[in-house]
């Protein structure tokens, strides 16, 4: 009977929309847009997406009147969800622009007047799945709809989620672009190291959006290593700032940082990865163990620890010896590796930060850590890699920075470059836009 009302609830709905919000739009027209009215949309929150906090930053930075509507339909009810429908096309009627989060019902209802252009957000080829749309096989071939009519510009995580789109929704190519918002910006950082008398990093800039590898390659000791430091928390920053998500992180705590999105694999495991005498469990948990899941008033929940060390040892493939108990001394330097792997990827971090993440491993374990990192650029993570190794850097970077002297001297595609091109700028013989022999 429940199921049979429901059936009903929703057939009404779809009528509803099928011709109530078509007609709102229809007489809410004006003559003439509002050139400054720009809407921001999503059917999934109550307050501002994540991949949209950016975005109303930079149009309230030019000037644009930003009305933001959202609505979390899962849990209000149908009259409440059809109101916001209609008020939202009221406003859409006559806006510049709008942008929205995933699948967004009310802009599909009607055809759009030509000059407001819609801009789709969908930051997950994941979400394909909730739709079942895997591929243009999986839609029926009496499928006449349209989850993406009058989309102007889609834009997904990475550029392996473009042809997923494409096929799955029977787009044109050019309407879906991977355009990840930034997620980390690193502005005019400079690092005085004083045994060394110098600057060691200069001045460095550059931004790694969601679902992007770049990789921040060079000679070691050209800075690299101080960098890293400061932009995770380990050392201080002499001048310039770091935002993470349109946050300012330059002054936070490591904590903080973890709190906020980022993850790090470092260059040393043994000094900055793990507590090398703790058990397993203990190290999985060593950046969550205050978390409520782990502690009550101040004792940690061991069973819980132990459940969910287990549930990572599984996931992530870690061979110890006594499993969760093993003292991680006592285990291989792969292993080692892919523990503070399941621990840092876990997190679900916006920012991976991973240094020489392969470094000393078997030929096994560098494959499976390329993998774990290539799958979080596929989720739309933005992912920063500190390589030495050449090979690395031109297999897994959508974008290459050569760092020489604690100096950014060129930016690369790895597609169109080559090693002995990298070699050159690494090697400090070349420095784009002031090149020498």
């Amino acid at each position: 009977m429940e199921s049979r009302k429901r059936i009903i609830r929703q057939h009404i709905k779809s009528a509803l929309q099928k011709t109530l919000l078509p007609l709102c739009y229809k007489l809410s027209k004006k003559k003439d847009i509002d050139k400054k009215l720009v809407i921001l949309a999503d059917l999934n929150s109550v307050s501002t997406p994540e991949s949209m906090e950016l975005i109303k930053a930079e149009l309230q930075s030019r000037g644009y009147k930003v009305r933001e509507m959202y609505c979390d339909l899962s849990s209000c009810g149908m009259v409440s969800g059809l109101k916001y429908m209609m008020s939202f096309m009221k406003a859409y009627a006559n806006a510049r622009a709008v942008f929205i989060c995933n699948y967004f019902v009310p802009v599909t209802s009607c055809k759009k007047r030509e000059e407001t252009t819609v801009v789709q957000l969908w930051h997950s080829c994941g979400a394909l799945k909730k739709f079942g749309y895997d591929s243009e096989e999986d839609i029926s071939s009496h499928f006449k709809g349209s989850v993406t009519r009058n989309f102007d510009l889609i834009t997904v995580s990475s550029k392996e989620c473009v042809k997923a789109f494409v096929s799955a929704f029977r787009l044109k190519e050019d309407i879906v672009k991977p355009l990840g918002v930034s997620r980390t910006d690193v502005e005019n950082v400079t690092i005085h190291n004083d045994q060394r008398k110098k600057d060691v990093v200069k001045d460095v800039s550059f931004k790694v959006h969601a679902g992007e590898i770049v990789c921040l390659a060079g000679i070691e000791g050209n800075g690299q290593t101080e960098f890293v430091y400061g932009l995770t928390g380990l050392e201080k920053f002499n001048s310039g700032k770091v935002l993470l998500d349109g946050k300012e992180i330059t002054n936070e705590s490591i904590r903080q940082r973890s709190k906020d999105g980022m993850s790090h694999i470092p260059e040393d495991r043994h000094k900055h990865g793990l507590v090398l005498d703790y058990s397993l469990e203990n190290n999985m948990v060593l950046q969550r163990y205050w978390q409520p899941e782990f502690q009550h008033n101040g004792f940690i929940r061991s069973e819980k620890v132990r459940e969910y060390s287990d549930k990572l040892i599984a996931q992530y493939d870690v061979r110890s010896g006594q499993g969760s108990a093993t003292i991680v001394r006592s285990m291989s330097g792969g292993n080692q590796q892919k523990a503070i792997i399941a621990r840092e990827i876990d997190k679900d971090p916006k920012l991976l930060v991973a240094v020489q993440p392969t470094r000393g491993l078997d030929v096994g374990a560098i494959e499976y850590i390329h993998k774990q990192i290539v799958d979080e650029r596929d989720r739309g993570k933005a992912v920063l890699l500190v390589s030495l190794e050449l090979d690395e850097v031109m297999n897994l970077s959508d974008r290459i920075l050569v760092m020489y002297e604690g100096e950014i001297v060129g930016e690369f595609d790895p597609k169109t470059t080559t090693v002995q091109e990298l070699g050159l700028y690494m090697a400090g013989a070349r420095k784009q836009g002031k090149e020498e022999q």
